[in-house]
């Protein structure tokens, strides 16, 4: 599909101002709402989206996945900045009690889904419990911390979704040890990737902006220009099969 001429790009204050990107035609769907966009901008002005498409190919960031890129994610960056941390947990909470009104659990993924999981679950009045990564090597060997009465319709949460396969995992093991009923997954962000689509496959999924959305911002504050919007618009896309431009000269391969 084709999109608008004009996207809106919000500040910190959720002010819109219109960005003149020309016609972009890419098979996706967008929508920049308020509280999207204004999450966005947390992101990019905090640091936790990172893009440099002049950054020589030696210095990309490596992502979970193996993917090498110049542009990287790191949502943890929020949780040290009072005013974007407020902002992302007001937003979190927002969309989880309208969204998911029916969750009776709050799940957070170790360990960066845990910070926004304990915002939310305070702000709603409800348990909290949280998944490890591996099991206790000591005590009672638990992947799920927290008493947690069985059979409880259960919320998961977590910064960032790639692939799936890690809020996947938190669901099976909440299952397994606490016959939790997850109902869904909320993220600051997900890529929307097809695989990652594929992963999950009836779970529900939310998150509070997207690429789109981060890029637009990233496009306002002048981390990129349109062209390099455009072409990390295609990154997205499919980003383990993109082909980047040659290197600057000089730089490495």
């Amino acid at each position: 599909m084709t999109v608008p001429a004009k996207v809106l790009s919000m500040d910190s204050k959720t002010t819109a101002r219109a960005l003149p990107l020309g016609a972009l035609d890419l098979d996706f769907v967008f929508d920049p709402t308020v509280t999207g966009m204004s999450v966005a901008c947390a992101l990019v002005r905090s640091g936790a989206y990172e893009v440099d498409l002049k950054r020589p190919m030696s210095e990309w960031r490596t992502w979970k996945s193996g993917v090498r890129a110049p542009v990287y994610c790191d949502c943890r960056t929020l949780i040290a900045q009072p005013e974007h941390r407020a902002q992302v947990g007001r937003a979190f909470t927002e969309a989880v009690a309208s969204l998911f009104p029916d969750a009776e659990v709050i799940a957070g993924v170790a360990t960066a889904g845990v910070p926004w999981a304990s915002i939310v679950a305070q702000e709603l009045k409800l348990p909290l419990v949280y998944v490890r990564n591996d099991p206790k090597q000591h005590g009672t060997g638990r992947l799920v911390e927290g008493p947690l009465p069985r059979n409880k319709r259960t919320l998961i949460i977590d910064d960032l979704v790639a692939s799936g396969e890690s809020v996947v995992r938190v669901a099976q093991r909440l299952r397994q040890e606490t016959g939790a009923i997850p109902i869904g997954i909320q993220s600051i962000v997900n890529w929307g990737f097809p695989h990652m689509r594929e992963v999950l496959g009836t779970m529900r999924y939310h998150s509070l902006t997207s690429y789109p959305q981060i890029l637009s911002s990233a496009l306002f504050d002048g981390l990129v220009d349109a062209a390099g919007f455009t072409s990390l618009m295609h990154f997205y896309k499919n980003p383990l099969e993109h082909s980047w431009p040659l290197p600057p000269t000089g730089t490495e391969a």
